[in-house]
């Protein structure tokens, strides 16, 4: 997901339940492809992207959750999973995609950065761009 106006770029990495997140062997490939996809878009000799190579680029996943009440403790899981796996991250946390179901059964957006859940990813995003 590129932001052109914000100048950031989150690569997504989605699994049905935070659960297969967390397992350390798919913890492991997850970084690995995260790290070569940040080679490839930093690396990316194509004219139209040239302007993006030097923006910001944040780790996300996302899954679906059960129970709203679950996002953050779920959250927090895959966040220590990644910084376990991820040495050079530097602790950088990432911006997560939570989908839960509201009561209605329509899907619901839910994004996770520090610990902040907020179902508009542009007010998280001014917190990601605050370095």
């Amino acid at each position: 997901m590129v932001n052109d106006e914000k100048e950031i770029i989150l690569i997504v990495e989605t699994k049905d339940k935070y659960k297969k997140l967390i397992v350390d062997t798919q913890m492991e490939k997850s970084v690995r492809v995260m790290r070569n996809m940040s080679q490839v878009l930093q690396n990316c000799v194509n004219e139209n992207w040239n302007k993006r190579k030097g923006y910001q680029l944040i780790p996300s996943f996302s899954w679906f959750s059960q129970e709203k009440e679950a996002i953050l403790a779920e959250n927090n899981s895959v966040q220590e999973c990644f910084r376990r796996h991820d040495l050079q991250n530097n602790g950088r946390d990432l911006l997560n995609i939570v989908v839960t179901k509201d009561p209605d059964d329509k899907l619901v957006n839910n994004f996770v950065f520090k610990g902040k859940i907020s179902h508009d990813l542009s007010t998280l995003i001014n917190c990601v761009t605050e370095r």
